[in-house]
């Protein structure tokens, strides 16, 4: 196994889709990750077989204390997504390869070693077995390769109601360019952060000088797209969707209250993944949630109804936490109490 700390982030790409990859593997989401943490390192795995070819990738982060007396000590690995791993391998399966991770980690100095399962439903590693607290997910993903009126015909009843009623109320559905796009994302990010928290108690808005903000990555490099929906010209809702490969993810969203009495945000979904088709791509992942939110009592269970109602499949992704060092582990909680 080959580790870095730098590469040749064209190269990496290159070789992520030549393996099927997703833009969760990307050196271009590692770079928009990392953005926010100049104290993280981020780390780049490869694995070869007997030939020399390369068949198994990962990124990850370095996660480091933001207490100078602890940054280079208190250190975890946080792979951005599983693995992906191109098989079989002659001796070899995917859970040697993340054994060779958390080997290498373990040397490093990580107390902690956790796996992030975006777009990862084809994977498939043993999390349980390799001694893992296992996370599931669930992920939306629709066939683009269907015609218009097909796509249609997966929308639930309610799906469809809704952008019949975003075109009544006359919502309007735009692609938004440079830092217009990222002022109107953040700022309805910012209104949605207030429902949010007192739905979750966690908080999504994002604080970033326009020209520091991570999202600039993205359209720089082409991979990003930010719509806006409006109301005679006012902004009612924003979402962000990446384009590698073959597959648009809807990464970030944020909606005022007008929007979700139009069901603007329903619209502007709907215009993306139809975009997406028109311009090639085959897949339109959107997002997902936790497998408890298909519990009616759970507080994302709006998220997960929302979601499945566009008819694409869901698809259960895994991930999973391993404490390499119980005694760091125990040494960092007793700092963390002062």
């Amino acid at each position: 196994m080959k580790t870095s700390f730098n590469i040749d982030s064209k190269r990496w790409d290159n070789i992520i889709l030549s393996l099927g990859g997703y833009f969760h593997d990307s050196s271009i989401y590692a770079q928009y990750r990392n953005h926010a943490t100049p104290q993280n390192d981020l780390v780049f795995f490869s694995w070869k077989d007997e030939h020399g070819n390369i068949v198994g990738i990962a990124v990850g982060s370095i996660e480091r204390s933001s207490w100078p007396l602890l940054r280079n000590i208190k250190r975890r690995l946080v792979l951005h997504t599983n693995p992906l791993v191109r098989e079989p391998i002659t001796g070899k399966t995917r859970n040697d390869f993340l054994l060779d991770i958390e080997m290498w980690a373990k040397k490093f100095g990580c107390y902690e070693i956790f796996v992030n399962s975006f777009e990862s439903g084809n994977r498939n590693f043993d999390f349980k077995k390799l001694g893992y607290d296992v996370i599931e997910r669930y992920e939306f993903i629709v066939d683009l390769s269907l015609d218009e009126e097909g796509l249609w015909k997966l929308l639930s009843h309610a799906r469809r109601k809704n952008i019949k009623k975003a075109l009544r109320n006359g919502v309007k559905i735009q692609q938004l360019y440079g830092d217009l796009a990222i002022r109107a994302l953040r700022s309805m990010q910012k209104r949605s952060a207030v429902r949010v928290k007192a739905r979750a108690g966690v908080s999504i808005a994002r604080d970033y000088e326009i020209g520091d903000d991570p999202v600039n990555i993205l359209l720089e490099n082409g991979v990003g797209q930010i719509y806006g929906a409006f109301i005679e010209n006012r902004l009612i809702s924003a979402g962000l969707f990446t384009e590698f490969g073959d597959t648009v993810y809807y990464l970030l969203s944020g909606h005022d209250v007008e929007a979700l009495k139009t069901q603007g945000p329903t619209l502007l979904v709907w215009t993306a993944l139809l975009n997406a088709k028109m311009a090639g791509c085959r897949w339109f992942n959107l997002s997902g949630c936790k497998k408890e939110a298909e519990l009616k009592d759970h507080s994302e269970h709006g998220v997960y109804a929302y979601k499945k109602g566009f008819g694409g499949e869901q698809v259960k992704c895994a991930g999973g936490r391993k404490i390499l060092n119980k005694k760091k582990l125990t040494l960092f909680k007793f700092f963390s109490k002062w």
